[in-house]
């Protein structure tokens, strides 16, 4: 033990080995930096003759023969900040030839941070709970305090975002790491799609809707059509909403219904430029658009996306 002197003759020697700082500054007895180490001798009746110390050896000295005559760790001492546990040993002779039994300190170092890792990058849909961001935590010294931290995550909003989850090792070394997460909305349900067909007309300077029906549109989803350009439906050219047919009857009580939209553009030539945006959307909920750039001499250019709630963009944050 530290500091403790044991007789080896009939009058040894006093042997000390003392520690700095004294005590552990970490948890559960470890370190968490370096210690300083001195040996140390004493004798109230003869000079001491022969100071010897042996720091981490591959077994614990019985005597002071034992031991081999040096001892580094005599006068100021020297520091030890190898990771790991560690044992010193220390003992004196006096001009006599009075030896005591080698003391020993022992103490362990674990001066490195654990190693915190994201359990991946999970999704959690809008609005849900109970949910949370996982990371695991490794250290090779004095071992994790505990293997997995997490955080529970509020899916308040939509996007990719982050938390950051702090581990720790049972010496008291923290480490943090930032962990991502997304937040995604519901998709419709059922999902909605499309069948439609174009005609060119006008030696291909106009396009004409020949067929345009959505099928397994959710009954509480709002249903828009958008028409821009010449030749749409509507009194104004510029953006004007076409309201689809309702719901009616038996449709409005099942789950979806079927909605021809192709008697909205019957006797309308839409010109070059123009564009149809047909959308489904529902609240909390990734929506779902269908896109037709009418052009010269060509279909129309088609495209397909979601819509992330509240934007009008396709395929954002879906």
């Amino acid at each position: 033990p530290n500091g403790i002197a044991i007789d080896g003759g009939a009058f040894p020697p006093v042997t000390t080995v003392n520690l700095s700082p004294g005590a552990p500054n970490g948890a559960d007895g470890w370190y968490t930096r370096g210690v300083h180490v001195a040996a140390a001798a004493s004798d109230n009746v003869y000079p001491v003759a022969s100071l010897r110390c042996v720091a981490d050896p591959p077994g614990p000295p019985a005597t002071f023969a034992a031991i081999a005559p040096a001892c580094p760790l005599a006068g100021a001492g020297a520091d030890v900040s190898a990771n790991g546990p560690h044992s010193v040993y220390a003992a004196a002779q006096d001009s006599q030839g009075n030896t005591a039994t080698p003391v020993s300190a022992g103490f362990r170092i674990d001066a490195t941070r654990p190693t915190v890792r994201c359990a991946g990058a999970p999704a959690f849909l809008l609005g849900s709970s109970g949910g949370a961001v996982r990371a695991t935590v490794t250290d090779a010294v004095s071992g994790a305090a505990a293997r997995t931290v997490a955080a529970s995550v509020r899916a308040k909003s939509i996007g990719r975002k982050s938390v950051t989850l702090t581990g720790a090792d049972k010496a008291g070394n923290r480490a943090s790491v930032k962990c991502s997460y997304t937040v995604r909305a519901h998709a419709l349900s059922p999902t909605p799609s499309m069948t439609w067909s174009f005609g060119l007309v006008a030696n291909g300077t106009a396009t004409t809707v020949a067929s345009m029906k959505l099928v397994s549109v959710p009954t509480r989803a709002a249903l828009k059509l958008v028409c821009t350009g010449n030749g749409c439906p509507s009194k104004s050219r510029s953006a004007a909403a076409v309201k689809p047919p309702k719901c009616k009857g038996k449709q409005c009580r099942a789950r979806s219904r079927d909605v021809d939209l192709t008697s909205l553009f019957r006797g309308h030539a839409l010109s070059a430029g123009g564009r149809i945006t047909v959308t489904v959307t529902q609240r909390n909920t990734n929506g779902k658009a269908f896109v037709f750039a009418i052009r010269k001499a060509k279909l129309p250019k088609v495209q397909v996306g979601c819509l992330a709630p509240g934007s009008s963009k396709l395929n954002r944050a879906c």
